[in-house]
C-alpha cells in the first residue's frame, strides 16, 4: 500500500512539474510528502531486508530525521 501510494505521487508531481510552475509552497508541499514516501520506501526495505537476513539500508541512522 505504501509503495503504492508513492508510485501516486511521483506521477502527480512529474505531472505537476511538466504542466506548470508550481509555487514555493507547492515545492514545499511536494518535497515534503516525497520525502515521506521515499521513508516509507526505506522502511519496507528494511523490513524485507530483514526477512533476508540482510543489513538495514541505513544502519543507526534513524528516518525521521
Amino acid at each position: 500500500m505504501q509503495l503504492g501510494m508513492g508510485w501516486e505521487l511521483l506521477g502527480f508531481v512529474r505531472k505537476t512539474l511538466r504542466e506548470a510552475a508550481p509555487s514555493e509552497t507547492e515545492l514545499h508541499g511536494m518535497v515534503t510528502h516525497l520525502c515521506t514516501a521515499l521513508s516509507d520506501a526505506l522502511r519496507v526495505a528494511d523490513s524485507r531486508g530483514a526477512l533476508l537476513d540482510l543489513p538495514p539500508v541505513a544502519p543507526g541512522r534513524p528516518l525521521d530525521s
